[in-house]
């Protein structure tokens, strides 16, 4: 099996939709590392691009996170696991995998969707 960071590469090389399936589909079943460096309100700390948007990062190693200077801790999470802990905060910044190597930014459409099916999954639960 690939690796994220080989699959990035393919997607961002050609951009088919074959490749871009296989991503996508290996994001939800990884687990990525997430720097807990938290704002003074408690919220995520996000980075910006040289365009000024906000981007929630997070990491597929550790190779990966060592390029993010700063002193922080870092957790393992699922990618499930991760939009839990943000979709309440959410307001439509992109999610990038790998910010300082070979990127990919999951559109706000995606997490959107993701996350919308994480409530449902959980109003579902409750219900029965």
């Amino acid at each position: 099996m690939k690796s994220i960071k080989e699959l990035i590469k393919n997607v961002n090389d050609d951009g088919s939709d074959d490749n871009l399936n296989l991503l996508i589909a290996t994001i939800l079943g990884s687990k990525f590392y997430v720097a807990r460096y938290l704002e003074e309100d408690g919220s995520f700390l996000m980075i910006e691009d040289h365009e000024g948007n906000l981007h929630y990062p997070i990491f597929s190693d550790l190779e990966e996170l060592d390029k993010w200077e700063g002193d922080f801790d870092a957790d393992i999470w699922t990618f499930r696991q991760y939009l839990c802990r943000i979709m309440d905060e959410y307001q439509g910044n992109n999610v990038v995998i790998n910010p300082f190597g070979e990127s990919f930014d999951l559109p706000e459409g995606f997490i959107n969707d993701c996350i919308e099916a994480i409530r449902l999954e959980e109003k579902n639960d409750h219900h029965n």
